[in-house]
């Protein structure tokens, strides 16, 4: 039904943002580790709403080096990111810069920011991709018997969409594991045949 497949669309696209958020997470900590390493254990995570901020704010170590302490007390309070402050305010001013190169820093930090400006993007995007699906989940008809399946939240629609509402579909789950491509295969050779999991 037409619930059905918008919770389906709805869980594909948030999974899409979710693996080109990762892409992007990974090619700004590459990026951070040749010009401003001190700044994947200050930020914090990339794909949480503080590393990116921290970044456009302070995308080098001179300029994270050169704020005040109250200002960094001030923006990770403001982000309830309270545990440690005093210890990541310390190693970035104690940190020494990787490189003095300033054409690697430049570049860098031009590369990062625009990273990061993706990452925010795309992280606000999921999160208003959870509050949709949170939406369809609750008002479909069969949400009560897949809400008390001990799945979390992003899981339970995404299982209500695998399911739909014909289950006439499934004579069995080995049905169910073949359409999802999780079922085991079977591999004969001259001697011996044996039953594996699929590859991802």
């Amino acid at each position: 039904d037409e619930l059905t497949r918008l919770a389906a669309q709805l869980a594909e696209d948030r999974r899409k943002c979710v693996d080109e958020r990762t892409a992007l997470v990974e090619s700004a900590q590459a990026r951070l580790k040749e010009y401003f390493p001190a700044a994947l254990a200050a930020a914090g995570s990339l794909a949480c709403p503080m590393g990116p901020a921290f970044l456009l704010r302070w995308p080098t170590l001179a300029l994270a080096q050169a704020a005040r302490p109250c200002a960094l007390r001030a923006f990770f309070y403001g982000r309830n990111a309270r545990a440690k402050v005093e210890e990541r305010i310390q190693a970035l001013k104690a940190a020494r810069p990787l490189t003095e190169d300033a054409a690697i820093i430049e570049a860098g930090r031009r590369r990062v920011q625009a990273l990061c400006a993706l990452i925010a993007s795309l992280t606000e995007a999921i999160q208003e991709y959870d509050a949709r699906i949170a939406e369809v989940f609750k008002s479909h008809p069969d949400c009560e018997i897949f809400d008390s399946l001990p799945a979390g939240p992003v899981m339970k629609p995404r299982v209500l969409a695998a399911f739909g509402l014909d289950r006439g579909r499934y004579k069995s789950a080995w049905d169910l594991q073949c359409l999802s491509g999780i079922a085991p295969v079977q591999k004969s050779r001259s001697t011996a045949t044996s039953v594996e999991a699929r590859e991802a």
